[in-house]
């Protein structure tokens, strides 16, 4: 779930949501729809991203600074609230010009910490 809370601009906004390997490759991305003010957006990642990898995986949300982002992972009936954290890209990484809030990536530091989860 997504929560627009830019006060700042008081814009709607649309999150890209990329999806990467264990092994930090980019696997897929989505975009969702606009979310206004003080709204949300939730839905099922395969409807957002429908060729998911097999196996741990890495979300990023990418959208503006002033959001909060919930996941939830289903196993039947019971669901667990996954770990998120925001991150700061190193000094010196390029991106292309048109990823918005080039500040935060997926940092290849958290591919351990998926391999650590699914061991658990």
């Amino acid at each position: 779930m997504i929560y627009n809370l830019d006060t700042v601009t008081k814009l709607s906004h649309t999150y890209t949501i990329n999806v990467y390997d264990s092994t930090g490759a980019l696997k897929g991305t989505g975009t969702t729809k606009p979310v206004p003010l003080y709204g949300t957006y939730a839905d099922v990642l395969t409807n957002v991203i429908p060729n998911l990898p097999s196996g741990p995986f890495k979300l990023q949300v990418v959208g503006s600074a002033y959001t909060a982002f919930e996941a939830l992972q289903f196993h039947g009936p019971s669901a667990t609230t996954l770990v998120a954290a925001q991150e700061t890209m190193p000094a010196g990484t390029l991106l292309p010009a048109n990823v918005p809030n080039k500040g935060r990536h997926p940092s290849p530091l958290a591919v351990p910490m998926f391999r650590q989860q699914a061991a658990q």
